[in-house]
């Protein structure tokens, strides 16, 4: 297992300076919300979410509200709300990027192909090369 300077755990194989940026708090907010807009949507309590998640309301309620929950939201976590929740691949992928976990696959297709660094570099930043 890897961890991040802040002690949480990232997928790959990467060295710790090889993995981007972690979000900042607005990308926080943003998932937290994300994930109360789609329990609400599929009509389920906050209750009977967290009991499914087997975790407490209080826990679940601070995830969504981006407070002291979040350290606690590991990707394997993350990964049990998004199945439970039922979302696609792109929300599960925007997810993990909102929480500053990178995808395996995705990691392991850019550590193969550094020369591609940039031009990742360049599409995040909203060009291209």
């Amino acid at each position: 297992m890897i961890v991040d300077r802040t002690g949480r755990e990232a997928h790959g194989n990467a060295p710790v300076e090889a993995l981007d940026e972690h979000c900042d708090n607005e990308d926080r907010d943003t998932l937290g919300a994300e994930i109360r807009a789609r329990r609400e949507a599929l009509g389920r309590t906050l209750r009977q979410t967290a009991r499914a998640l087997r975790r407490s309301p209080g826990w679940l309620s601070d995830v969504e509200t981006a407070r002291g929950g979040w350290s606690r939201l590991s990707p394997s976590t993350l990964d049990e709300i998004v199945g439970l929740l039922g979302v696609d691949a792109a929300t599960h992928d925007r997810w993990h990027a909102l929480a500053g976990h990178v995808e395996p696959s995705l990691l392991r297709a850019l550590l193969d192909a550094p020369e591609r660094w940039a031009a990742v570099r360049a599409l995040l930043a909203g060009g291209s090369q």
